[in-house]
């Protein structure tokens, strides 16, 4: 049988295009199938309904003005919270748990003395300060230390140094007579100097750690206040007092300060020296000759000697902020703050808690006595403000707390 013939030549091509119209087909119903498959599956959504997060509602009352987000700066920024002291002693309280969780809040400046971390000689007690770092890292807070010698030494690092009685001024322990390390002697600041370095070696790397205050040529707290009574200034005179010997003592400390806490800023908070010249003589047990421009001028030689030398490091503030009037013994601190704006960090701690004492801040009403004085710290342009615990933990103030917050945050970007 001859084997069949081929189909013409048109009927081939159209059976040919046929097939491949069929196969084209096929694909596009497989294509628009996969696709359709895809599109359900993306928008349909799970049958296990999302887990709902737990609210946990914070200790402090809620606010109408929400504070800004919280994270650890590399500079002094924003509110800090002051711890209370044991009462009639420069040993630090803990902090409230409340005060670490406040949103408000962005440092927490702590304050103990030198006794309470070092009681007898190369025998440390770290719980508190371990307590602090490791509770404001999980709140996203930093760290200033306030280390407190003077009164606050520990008996074995005065023995061997020229020492003086004096009355406490003000603060914990006020009218109590204790011996003070006179500011210059040697190996009163040897032994400090040895006290901060084992600070240093448990805490430089920690990343809450942000400022340490400046201290030693000091008495009752970190300010750089010495008695000053007239009293004191017979007594003072006695024991060989000179405007170079103060300004030398701080020297050494603000180098000592940069060369120990190198990743660390410290801070200088004001208070006049004592009023003695070179013409001051004490008669009878009375001062004649009282030299306060002497005391401007030593004052001023001080600062300059820190925001001059390390102002990347430097830090000025006065902690007697308040709406009321200027406590005269403190007078031009808050101006001579203000004037190193821009030069080096600046900033405030309030005279006292304004919800606890608010005539002594300026209103009887605590909430604006509060908020009056935090915003006399802003209008000098400060990048930080520190506020008593009370303040920090009452519900009433929270607001004010928040505004404040809120405007620090936002001068400083």
């Amino acid at each position: 049988m001859a084997p069949s013939s081929p189909p013409p030549r048109g009927l081939r091509f159209r059976v040919i295009f046929g097939v491949s119209r069929l196969k084209f087909a096929s694909w596009l119903i497989i294509v628009f199938g996969v696709l359709a498959a895809c599109k359900t599956a993306v928008s349909t959504p799970a049958t296990t309904p999302a887990a709902v997060p737990t609210v946990i509602s914070t200790p402090i009352s809620t606010t109408a003005v929400q504070p800004p987000a919280t994270t650890i700066p590399t500079q002094p920024r924003g509110l800090t919270a002051v711890n209370n002291f044991e009462p009639s002693t420069r040993v630090g309280s803990p902090f409230d748990d409340r005060t670490y969780t406040n949103p408000n809040i962005a440092g927490l400046t702590f304050r103990t003395s030198w006794a309470d971390i070092e009681p007898t000689q190369g025998n440390f007690v770290w719980d508190k300060l371990d307590t602090v770092f490791n509770n404001a890292e999980k709140n996203n807070k930093w760290v200033e230390l306030v280390l407190i010698p003077g009164f606050g030494t520990p008996a074995w690092a005065l023995q061997g140094v020229q020492t003086a009685d004096f009355n406490v001024k003000y603060g914990p322990g006020k009218g109590e007579q204790l011996s003070l390390p006179v500011p210059w002697d040697q190996t009163y600041l040897n032994r400090w100097f040895e006290f901060l370095k084992a600070v240093s070696a448990r805490y430089q790397n920690r990343p809450s750690f942000i400022k340490i205050a400046a201290d030693g040529p000091t008495s009752v707290t970190a300010e750089m206040s010495l008695p000053n009574e007239p009293s004191d200034l017979c007594t003072w005179i006695q024991v060989g007092y000179s405007s170079d010997r103060l300004i030398g003592a701080w020297k050494q400390v603000f180098a000592s300060y940069a060369q120990i806490f190198p990743r660390q800023y410290f801070s200088l908070a004001l208070y006049p020296p004592p009023p003695i010249g070179s013409a001051t003589r004490c008669q009878n047990g009375n001062p004649t000759g009282s030299d306060h421009k002497e005391s401007q001028r030593v004052r001023a030689v001080i600062v300059g000697l820190g925001a001059n030398n390390y102002p990347r490091q430097f830090v000025l503030q006065t902690n007697g902020l308040t709406a009321a009037k200027e406590d005269p013994s403190n007078a031009g601190g808050y101006d001579l703050v203000k004037s190193y704006g821009g030069m080096v960090v600046i900033g405030f701690q309030l005279t006292t808690s304004a919800m606890s004492h608010p005539a002594n801040m300026g209103d009887p009403d605590g909430a604006t006595a509060l908020q009056k004085s935090l915003q006399k710290g802003l209008d000098a342009h400060v990048q930080f403000l520190e506020v008593y615990e009370p303040d920090v933990l009452d519900p009433a103030a929270q607001n004010v707390l928040a505004t404040i917050a809120n405007a620090l945050a936002s001068a400083a970007h």
